[in-house]
């Protein structure tokens, strides 16, 4: 008779066992799915860019668009430190330029409407027709000529 080990062990069972290893049942496989973060870069744009802005101005685009088509394009470059201080002094400079323009025209308005109104002399004929028209320059040089 012939010992068989199957035989023998056919009627034991331990608690808890299976039919895998116990390294195959410690392992599990979990799947993460991780959102990955959007990067964006910013450009100065050197060009109009219909869906973005004007030239001169800084927009935050994503990295893609950026590498792939703004900048191959020579629409846009990055947007570095030192062009961004570069880009806030013009604008100062402009914001100061436009402010003293406009105390320019308040000024002149000031003036304007002190002097209450203007005489332009042209000749008409019998039934008090102009024979030219008043023009913009002569407008301009009747109220430089009452202007203080």
């Amino acid at each position: 008779m012939a010992f068989s080990a199957k035989a023998a062990l056919s009627g034991v069972r331990v608690a808890g066992a299976s039919a895998r290893p116990a390294a195959a049942q410690q392992r599990r496989c979990a799947t993460v799915c991780a959102k990955k973060a959007v990067k964006k870069v910013q450009l100065v744009l050197k060009e109009q860019v219909s869906s973005l802005g004007k030239a001169g101005e800084v927009v935050t685009v994503r990295r893609g668009y950026a590498d792939n088509y703004l900048i191959p394009q020579g629409l846009g470059a990055i947007a570095t430190q030192d062009v961004l201080d570069a880009i806030a002094q013009k604008q100062r400079e402009a914001e100061a330029a436009a402010e003293e323009l406009r105390a320019q025209a308040r000024k002149v308005a000031t003036a304007m409407s002190t002097v209450g109104s203007y005489v332009i002399k042209k000749k008409v004929n019998d039934s008090n027709e102009l024979y030219d028209s008043v023009t913009a320059r002569d407008l301009i040089e009747c109220i430089h000529a009452q202007l203080p």
